[in-house]
């Protein structure tokens, strides 16, 4: 079960395929969900690719940092900030990113606050 550490709060993940590969993809869960909801997906895709799916802070088998009632720690400017630091933490410069719902907002605050630069979905 890999935990992954950033500055306030401990995300899990899921990844399969190889570190080096051509192709990597970055999948993001909407409300109520977690990674899990990716398995049927990533299944589905070609070994050679890696493919990474994380628990968002409060999902899954992330941390639940604070009250369940406080916006701040689970606003999507914080959630896109938590999506920012495990990419650079993971070290992925060259990848594809997949939301879903809610998934969708955090990952298009994440690119319209330039703080992630994923190659598609390319907003320009």
């Amino acid at each position: 079960m890999p935990l992954i550490a950033l500055p306030d709060i401990e995300l899990y993940y899921v990844e399969q395929g190889p570190a080096d590969a051509g192709e990597t993809v970055l999948f993001v869960h909407g409300s109520l969900a977690s990674s899990r909801w990716w398995q049927p997906v990533m299944s589905r895709l070609p070994a050679a690719w890696r493919l990474i799916a994380l628990d968002q802070r409060g999902s899954g088998r992330s941390r639940r940092p604070g009250a369940d009632d406080d916006e701040a720690f689970y606003s999507i400017p914080r959630l896109a900030a938590d999506l920012a630091q495990f990419v650079e933490a993971l070290g992925l410069d060259d990848y594809h990113l997949v939301a879903h719902a809610f998934g969708g907002a955090i990952a298009l605050e994440g690119i319209v606050s330039d703080l992630l630069r994923p190659r598609s979905p390319d907003p320009g």
